[in-house]
């Protein structure tokens, strides 16, 4: 994700302004770039593919409290049944917060902040390349601290999640393949723990698996399907040819001629270089998971713990259920979340021959229902 200011006469001029001599439409020149590039890195970030934006945004006044009423979203009267999930502290796991149910719940929130500087005689020369390159890093380390601050909820949820004797996390079918069956397993349990509040079949379309975040691994072995067998038997690359089931041949095409694989199965796919083995998403879900065992999906075989290098973890949702939120604060002027500010410590320390921004996201991310989460160890 990159930003690039267009090479315009206007905007050459507000940035040489901001190298004026003069102080004061110096300062302006900073405070109107700030204002202007606030908005489209606030907007830019709440666009981008990463994992911060599979939460749903509930933006709020910065001059408000940031709260939810948790009776909209949930049956606050089945004893057991809400669960909040939410992180307090820098690089810290999710945890389960007890709170009433009956009221407004206050969500606690964060602050996101980076700051960049640049020399001022890029400005005065229009350096547009220098401007938008900052401001891009600027915006790729707070992306990169929303990522920590999301991961932490939402692998602690998953790693102890629990509906109907049920675990939402279990492991595929067959070590290290990812088969067709694995997603037919995995629908079937989303169809079980998504039941009324009578234990019987809910109204409409709840349950559905929508999304699949994974690694490039796991991708590949979505993509072999199209030369491998599909079937679960034992070792059946080396099985007899007549044991070997293979995916129907539009299908095959389609997996063989395409870089990736955004679609199979009625299920998007996210290919995130965070998730596999050793990696950064994996090693949260471990130190979440702690010694808890995890079986195949009858609950028994194969059970033992999850281990980080050995095993990774596949997340799916359900973006049809209102599950996971992310309150965020935005300016009642500007209606921005990111909220970008001149520096004027260099405007203090002239002598530097540099000009700053500093910007800051106010947010808090919470999972209301778990059941809309579930997990594949491959």
């Amino acid at each position: 994700m990159k930003l690039t200011l267009k090479n315009t006469p206007e905007q050459c001029e507000l940035i040489q302004a901001m190298a004026s001599k003069d102080p004061l439409v110096r300062m302006e020149a900073q405070t109107a770039f700030a204002e202007f590039m606030g908005k489209v890195m606030g907007q830019t970030m709440d666009q981008a593919a990463i994992l911060p934006n599979f939460f749903t945004n509930l933006p709020y006044s910065s001059d408000s409290p940031a709260t939810i009423p948790l009776d909209i979203y949930s049956d606050v009267t089945d004893v057991g049944y809400v669960n909040i999930w939410s992180q307090h502290a820098d690089g810290g796991l999710g945890t389960n917060e007890m709170k009433p149910g009956t009221q407004e719940m206050y969500v606690d929130t964060y602050n996101l902040t980076s700051a960049i500087s640049f020399d001022k005689k890029h400005a005065a020369k229009s350096r547009l390349d220098v401007v938008s390159k900052s401001m891009t890093r600027m915006m790729q380390e707070v992306m990169f601290k929303q990522e920590n601050y999301s991961v932490g909820p939402l692998m602690s949820a998953l790693a102890n999640a629990s509906t109907n004797g049920l675990a939402h996390a279990f492991r595929v079918g067959y070590a290290g393949r990812f088969l067709p069956q694995d997603l037919a397993t995995l629908r079937t349990r989303m169809k079980r723990i998504n039941t009324s509040w009578i234990r019987g079949t809910p109204n409409g379309n709840q349950g559905a698996i929508t999304d699949i975040l994974f690694s490039p691994e796991a991708e590949e072995n979505l993509r072999s399907m199209s030369y491998n067998a599909i079937n679960t038997l034992t070792a059946p690359q080396g099985s007899a040819v007549k044991d070997s089931v293979a995916a129907p041949e539009s299908i095959r095409a389609k997996l063989f001629e395409s870089a990736g694989m955004t679609n199979f199965m009625g299920i998007t796919y996210h290919t995130f270089n965070e998730f596999g083995a050793n990696s950064r998403f994996n090693t949260v879900f471990d130190a979440a998971a702690g010694s808890t065992s995890y079986a195949q999906a009858d609950g028994t075989t194969d059970a033992g713990t999850f281990t980080d290098g050995t095993h990774q973890i596949m997340v799916a949702l359900d973006r049809n259920r209102d599950s996971l939120f992310r309150v965020t604060s935005t300016d009642p002027d500007t209606n921005s979340s990111f909220d970008l500010q001149a520096d004027n410590q260099f405007e203090v320390y002239n002598r530097t021959g540099k000009i700053g921004m500093f910007g800051s996201v106010t947010e808090g991310r919470l999972i209301l229902d778990v059941r809309a989460i579930m997990g594949l160890i491959y």
